[in-house]
């Protein structure tokens, strides 16, 4: 059989736009809608962490309002009436920090269920069948972007509080028990500090409690205050609406775990912060396939998924790729919020290895990705890598494989130069 993926997701966007998304697709009669939704719910559209739009309005005033801008009158007052905006990135949210404890979540949670469960209706009204995933974030390596002290705190318990901490990162080394030990004084002062948190899990790992890491762990990435990642609450939502609405889940949290060695998603998974690798994406995808493969037309033969070497071969997922990503990553990483994190110049380490140009034959990369091409020639993204590989080599070459690619009719294709090929 074949099949057609449209892939929606945006950058900044979350399920107030998702379900507007899901409206417009509902046209389109799919057979299948999948929702991968949960990260940006704190700091994406109508979101108490946001800079991108008003915040603290109810659901029937935010639907009026994203009505309202849909159309060309709402458009051009929007325009006129706002100051525009230069996009920079997460690294405009930083001054937008929310505690777990604010009131303004249970708002944001309230919103995005509500959300979820009209999106969910707008695709089975149209009698298309819905599975929802749970998020995978990176847990392990990926420390708190902020962290706020407990409102309230008085000037000596922050004293006492800032003692034990330093002795803590002093004991850390050489004695991880004692550094445990002064952690959970502190902790008893303020329990809210995610960086805590984190620190704890990290003495827990050293002590090899993988159970009592991975729950601080999960309390840190709770506590951060540039809400960036979906949090316990949001997979909590995400199971419990699968359930009651009559969707399929994926869990992908859980399937991301179950797959780490010590149970806990780390950068072998979950590149910094929620993109995932390539061997987390195949992951989500198997169990994806698990899901769908046994609702297909009788007849069908649903055979087992294919090997994750299989997938990246068809993929040419080649050194060159893996080269350019984790290139990708370690310029990502060099700019705020990243720079910010606790662990930040592990993450430059880990990731340096990968931005070391590849020893890979060029020749070879050459011969994977004509393998590719030839199982699948209609595959434009295949002759858009392959011609982004070729430009230092064969221009020529470069221009002819980037204009196969042809992701629509009438969209100008250019080299990596800048030189429009049509």
């Amino acid at each position: 059989m074949k099949f057609e993926v449209v892939n929606t997701g945006s950058v900044a966007i979350n399920s107030h736009v998702v379900l507007c998304i899901a409206e417009g697709l509902a046209d389109q009669k799919p057979d299948l809608f999948i929702v991968y939704s949960g990260n940006n719910e704190v700091v994406g559209p109508y979101g108490p962490g946001t800079m991108l739009t008003s915040v603290g309005m109810s659901m029937p005033a935010v639907r009026a309002n994203i009505f309202f801008r849909s159309t060309r009158i709402g458009q051009l007052v929007t325009k006129l009436g706002t100051k525009k905006r230069e996009w920079h990135g997460m690294e405009m949210f930083l001054d937008q920090q929310v505690r777990a404890s604010s009131p303004l979540m249970q708002q944001a949670y309230a919103d995005y269920e509500d959300n979820l469960r009209d999106t969910i209706r707008v695709a089975q009204a149209v009698g298309a069948k819905v599975i929802v995933s749970t998020v995978a974030t990176n847990l392990k390596d990926c420390a708190p972007f902020a962290s706020l002290p407990r409102e309230g705190l008085s000037p000596a318990d922050m004293r006492t509080w800032s003692i034990f901490m330093a002795e803590a990162q002093l004991d850390e080394a050489n004695s991880p028990a004692q550094a445990l030990k002064r952690y959970q004084q502190a902790a008893a002062i303020d329990g809210e500090y995610a960086q805590r948190e984190f620190l704890m899990a990290r003495v827990a790992v050293k002590l090899g409690d993988y159970k009592a890491a991975k729950e601080h762990f999960i309390h840190a990435r709770d506590l951060d205050t540039p809400r960036f990642r979906a949090d316990s609450r949001i997979n909590e939502i995400n199971r419990s609406v699968a359930a009651s609405s009559g969707a399929a889940l994926v869990d992908a949290e859980k399937i991301l775990s179950e797959a780490a060695s010590d149970g806990i998603i780390g950068t072998d998974q979950v590149y910094e912060h929620v993109h995932m690798t390539p061997e987390g994406n195949y992951l989500l995808a198997r169990a994806m396939f698990a899901e769908i493969a046994p609702k297909l037309e009788q007849g069908t033969q649903a055979t087992e998924a294919l090997s994750e070497a299989e997938c990246e071969r068809l993929l040419a997922l080649s050194r060159f790729d893996r080269w350019r990503l984790a290139n990708e990553m370690f310029g990502r990483l060099q700019k705020a919020p990243f720079t910010n994190q606790l662990n930040h110049s592990e993450q430059l380490f880990h990731f340096a290895w990968g931005a070391e140009p590849p020893s890979e034959n060029p020749n070879d990369t050459v011969a994977q990705y004509q393998w590719a091409i030839a199982q699948n020639p209609d595959d434009g993204m295949l002759h858009l890598r392959f011609g982004t590989f070729l430009f230092p080599y064969h221009r020529t070459a470069a221009a002819e494989q980037i204009g196969l690619a042809q992701p629509w009719d009438g969209y100008p294709m250019f080299l990596p130069d800048g030189t429009q090929v049509r």
